[in-house]
């Protein structure tokens, strides 16, 4: 049994004090609060101090592995630098922003959305009838995705971001709440927790931009505390399946219901211990994990190479099996030292550069952008996330909404984007 100590103390001090130098330094010296370094460093700092609280009896990770954490992080940060002016940030957000082919943008979204859940559902209906997807909402997790229309569905993460952007710049419209309610339900559906998430994490970061100020601390707080509601409400209903998690537990009886909640959020670091001493094996490709979506578009797409597992192997943690090893963890496992640092350098310096160019440009998708790349930051604790589907997501705002505003440049006096 391991038992806690004045190292697991040691190491949440560290981490909480790491965390908070980091918000101070984004705060003071950037005018915003969800910078890249605040996200990246806070989602890692304090899943990794969440683990040593040792609630759950866990593998030990080792010294080692702390130590390529805390030089992932160290990484990211000498990228943040290099993409911060000289000067210092001091932002300025854009308050003047340029809002055509935001509604154009916004409406062409949420009817691929529509599009995206209602064929599935009408397909499921008739394969199972609406008695048995009601008793058995775990359907939903195998069957609902489905090819291509899946992706249709995905496409629902950006709706709700750019509803906050339409609510707090453009005209609105009482369909517009009907519209983002719909994209909800679809993703919802997906049995996918993490699209929910994904959404909603995406419009707190995006009003931040768009709004400075509007989001603090305690907003993030209430944001977390309501996802941990619905992370609990969906295991009981629609993630049935899950393995049970084994081993002893030091959670009170009446707040066992954190139990995988809280494995979720420390797992991937004793995962990242098995995978950096090779009880997982190599990698099946060259860089498996960072060049997952080239991989996926060559082999499952075109069929030029061999398709490579969709999925990481499982690793025994102590408690339950896990494949998630976490953003540095999977980088290491993938590329090696050398190469976590270097991929961990150029995320931290590209999504700084985007965040400046969110803060300072007039376009509205910009900010809608850096949010989707935003949760790669977020989810950092937990796995490395620059894959197909968040590739996908970022090409099609880009895309799409530089054809909107291009559009609406075109047609100014149509009615589609009228005082939007």
């Amino acid at each position: 049994m391991i038992s806690f100590g004045f190292a697991d103390v040691a190491w949440i001090v560290l981490l909480v004090l790491l965390t908070s130098g980091c918000a101070l330094v984004s705060r003071f010296g950037t005018g915003f609060f969800l910078t890249p370094l605040t996200i990246f460093v806070a989602a890692n700092s304090l899943s990794l101090a969440s683990y040593h609280l040792r609630l759950l009896d866990l593998r030990e990770v080792s010294a080692r592995t702390h130590l390529v954490v805390v030089l992932a992080l160290v990484a990211f940060f000498f990228g943040f630098a290099l993409a911060a002016p000289r000067k210092g940030l001091a932002l300025a957000a854009q308050r003047e922003r340029d809002t055509r082919g935001l509604g154009g943008f916004f409406y062409l979204t949420s009817l691929l959305s529509l599009v995206g859940w209602l064929v599935p559902l009408a397909i499921l209906l008739r394969r199972y009838g609406s008695d048995q997807l009601a008793r058995q909402p775990s359907i939903l997790q195998n069957d609902f995705q489905m090819q291509f229309l899946g992706y249709l569905n995905v496409l629902g993460i950006a709706v709700l971001p750019a509803f906050v952007a339409k609510w707090h710049l453009a005209r609105r419209r009482a369909i517009d709440m009907v519209l983002v309610t719909s994209s909800l339900v679809g993703l919802f559906l997906a049995g996918i927790k993490q699209f929910i998430f994904f959404s909603v994490f995406v419009a707190y970061v995006t009003l931040s931009i768009l709004r400075p100020g509007r989001v603090r601390l305690r907003h993030c707080v209430l944001g977390a505390v309501v996802g941990l509601a619905f992370f609990v409400f969906y295991n009981h209903v629609v993630d049935v399946g899950a393995t049970p998690i084994g081993g002893v537990s030091h959670f009170p009886g009446a707040l066992r219901w954190m139990e995988r909640p809280y494995l979720y959020l420390v797992g991937s670091w004793p995962a990242m211990e098995q995978a950096s001493q090779g009880a997982i094996g190599e990698p099946p490709v060259a860089a498996y994990v960072t060049l997952q979506p080239l991989w996926k578009i060559l082999g499952d797409g075109l069929h030029l190479v061999k398709t490579v597992p969709p999925y990481l192997p499982f690793a025994d943690i102590g408690c339950s099996p896990f494949n998630v090893f976490s953003f540095a963890g999977e980088l290491y496992w993938d590329l090696g030292l050398l190469g976590m640092l270097v991929v961990s350098s150029l995320v931290g310096f590209f999504s700084t550069e985007l965040f400046i160019r969110g803060c300072q440009s007039r376009s509205w998708f910009l900010p809608l952008t850096y949010g989707l790349f935003a949760y790669v930051l977020a989810i950092s604790f937990f796995a490395y996330y620059v894959k197909f589907m968040v590739v996908v997501l970022l090409l099609y705002v880009i895309g799409a909404g530089s054809f909107q505003r291009l559009l609406s440049r075109v047609h100014r006096n149509t009615n589609w984007d009228a005082n939007d």
